[in-house]
């Protein structure tokens, strides 16, 4: 039996390696000595992490209903506030009061994974009132950063914050553009937008881009509406595509090529890697040259769900909200899906909290790529991707 005892100095560390850190951890917790002074004192020191280790190892349900335990648990979290870290022990035991640490996370140097995650808890944790107030001090300068956060977040609920912004009139241009796309991101939002062009209250500054996006959404009511409210421009060379077996003999300059690969409106570097550029979500396409000819790179552009490659096949998830999730399955265990989206976005989704789960062989790569460049320019495209090659 362990007895209550208030361990220090020299104790601490004999018990440490008699018990281990994850223990010593849980009496140290109880007996009320400071979490946050030991981690002061071995900042250079193993012990630091394993502080943290045996804390993520607790039970969350026996941390939340013991307010000592509860109090600690926020003490650490705040100590280690603006790492990844920080952001796992506030999910886990659901630390209240820190909005304005994760608003702050959400315009850092964190990868946007991380960035996601600050939203996801703002949400899950603050009340709207609560993230309106921290809306309103928000320079407009990190209207961006907000809305690709809350795009990327997987949440409806997102969904107000994006609509705040893209209402806002000193959003800048690059404002009401990340939150054109975090919109289309979810059904809701996406009809939003359709309405807002309907009554002629759309930005005319993102009006292009919101068209180009509905008119490609993964819901086809939505595409259907679009296609009539927002229709595409006609493109450059508005004539039919000739096929396949010509566009193989054209000659493309690769350089202008990989110019159309990057720019926006092609959407293929929102998924697909070159090298280092681009987003890890569709298939990397360093060697793609190696591996397919130039009849497969048509086909795969004109017709993604030809072939879609073992592994990217298309999964939708229905969760107990009643909101769905699609994306593209990372990993998977036995508690806990994680969905990959465009941009190299990743979604951590309970299984628990699932009432349904659909695989279908289609591709999340949409359909009409072609449309965004003339003919001369898919050549091109192809060109680049072609000599793409394995290095020798």
């Amino acid at each position: 039996m362990i007895h209550r005892t208030n361990y220090t100095g020299a104790t601490n560390t004999r018990l440490a390696v008699t018990l281990g850190w994850s223990l010593v951890l849980v009496l140290m917790l109880i007996s009320g000595t400071g979490t946050a002074s030991v981690m002061a004192k071995n900042q250079q020191q193993p012990g630091v992490g394993r502080v943290l280790e045996a804390l993520k190892r607790l039970p969350a349900e026996q941390v939340k209903r013991n307010p000592a335990l509860a109090a600690k648990a926020r003490e650490v979290a705040e100590a280690v506030q603006g790492q990844p870290e920080y952001l796992e022990l506030v999910r886990k035991f659901e630390i209240q009061g820190q909005g304005s640490n994760l608003a702050q996370m959400i315009v850092s140097d964190l990868d946007a994974n991380s960035k996601a995650e600050a939203a996801r808890l703002l949400l899950l944790l603050e009340s709207e009132a609560a993230i309106k107030e921290i809306l309103k001090v928000t320079p407009k300068e990190n209207h961006p950063a907000w809305a690709q956060a809350f795009g990327n977040s997987g949440r409806s609920e997102a969904v107000w914050v994006l609509k705040w912004i893209l209402n806002q009139p000193e959003t800048t241009a690059e404002g009401l553009t990340q939150a054109v796309e975090g919109l289309t991101k979810y059904e809701q939002g996406s009809e939003w937008l359709l309405d807002l062009a309907k009554q002629g209250n759309l930005p005319k500054s993102v009006r292009l881009r919101t068209a180009s996006l509905l008119n490609r959404s993964q819901w086809e009511s939505v595409r259907a509406e679009a296609s009539e409210i927002l229709p595409l421009p006609p493109s450059k060379n508005t004539e039919p595509l000739p096929p396949i077996e010509e566009l193989i003999q054209l000659s493309g300059d690769p350089l202008n090529g990989e110019k159309v690969f990057y720019r926006a409106e092609s959407l293929c570097a929102l998924c697909h890697q070159v090298g280092d550029q681009g987003a890890a979500f569709g298939p990397a396409l360093t060697e793609i040259g190696s591996k397919l000819g130039k009849d497969a790179l048509y086909a795969a552009i004109l017709d993604p769900n030809a072939g879609v490659s073992f592994g990217y096949e298309t999964t939708t998830l229905t969760l107990d909200s009643g909101d769905t999730a699609t994306g593209i399955i990372v990993s998977e265990t036995d508690q806990q899906i994680v969905l990959g989206m465009a941009g190299g976005i990743t979604t951590p989704y309970e299984k628990e909290r699932l009432l349904d789960r659909s695989t279908e062989a289609i591709s999340m790569m949409p359909a009409g790529l072609q449309q965004t460049m003339t003919t001369q320019e898919l050549v091109d495209l192809v060109e680049f991707l072609s000599e793409l090659k394995t290095r020798k």
